[in-house]
């Protein structure tokens, strides 16, 4: 399945008011949506159905805004799925491309005009047009760079280049050869995240180095024996999403390293302390409640530090 996020955040007219700093590039008003497949769905507990906002990216989000911004801007996430074809080639809807998705998402309001912009694939690199056409054998790296160049020019009517937000993806040994984001493609020389990369240097869009915050993050949780925080090599547990809102946030310009984070430690502890999380996904050793607290703060930091690279 076709994972991508997008996360869009509209303007307004007056600054964010957070204390003793310069204020966040979100102002006043601003909405964030979320549009995506699994990740952005949310599996941070390995499934759907769980109702803790630990699970899924916006909810994180926008419990992290509420304790931390003077005016929070609502997070949503909402559907702009794929509408392609069937893999029998039956019509499914009205897009087939990044490019038409995204016309489709500005022509149907979804976007507008001074929203802000982050695009995630989490997926195969030569399956970025879902679910139709099939695989793409042959330059993947030129065929991917185009189409994510006709969706940048595409989102133009609602979100200026400068604030769309590109990211590289994570991925740890998973058995899709095309789901390794740093595998070299079949031209034998570029990688899936240097598509990314490459493009948003051409169209002068953002980018988020992902990738930097999570490999990071997951060593230092392998490491120190806890285990994996993408706990089926793709998807993050809810510490994935943890490190994954705060690179997202940071990288708005949010004075993440300062912020309160004491709703989300009540929320990481276990059930018979009044948390959540009875068991963290891809963890071979359970956590105290004060270690998790302590794993919070460690991850924060390692995201503002690899943020600074």
């Amino acid at each position: 399945m076709k994972l991508t996020i997008f996360l869009l955040l509209g303007t307004a007219a007056a600054l964010c008011g957070e204390p003793s700093r310069t204020p966040a590039k979100v102002l006043p008003g601003q909405r964030i949506i979320m549009i995506g497949d699994s990740v952005t769905k949310g599996k941070g507990f390995g499934n759907y159905e769980h109702p803790s906002p630990l699970n899924r990216l916006y909810d994180m989000a926008a419990l992290l805004l509420q304790d931390n911004v003077s005016q929070p801007p609502p997070v949503v996430r909402i559907t702009c799925g794929w509408e392609g074809l069937n893999a029998d080639g039956t019509k499914i809807g009205a897009t087939d491309s990044l490019e038409t998705q995204m016309k489709y998402c500005v022509e149907r309001g979804d976007l507008r005009p001074g929203d802000w912009l982050i695009y995630e694939d989490a997926g195969q690199v030569d399956i970025f047009i879902h679910p139709a056409p099939q695989r793409i054998e042959k330059g993947i790296y030129t065929s991917y760079r185009k189409a994510l160049r006709e969706m940048v020019l595409a989102a133009e009517p609602a979100v200026s280049r400068d604030h769309f937000v590109m990211m590289t993806m994570f991925d740890y040994g998973p058995a899709c050869k095309w789901c390794q984001w740093d595998v070299p493609l079949d031209d034998g020389k570029h990688t899936g995240n240097d598509v990314f990369r490459d493009t948003a240097a051409e169209m002068g869009t953002r980018i988020i180095d992902m990738n930097a915050s999570m490999d990071a993050a997951h060593a230092y949780t392998v490491s120190h024996g806890w285990g994996q925080i993408v706990y089926d090599k793709i998807h993050p547990n809810m510490y994935g999403n943890y490190v994954m809102v705060l690179a997202i946030l940071n990288a708005l310009g949010y004075n993440i390293a300062n912020w309160n984070l004491s709703a989300l430690e009540n929320r990481f502890r276990h059930p018979a302390a009044g948390g959540d999380v009875a068991e963290v996904p891809g963890f071979t050793k359970d956590p105290t409640d004060a270690e998790r607290i302590v794993l919070l703060a460690e991850l924060r930091r390692i995201v503002l530090q690899t943020a600074k690279h």
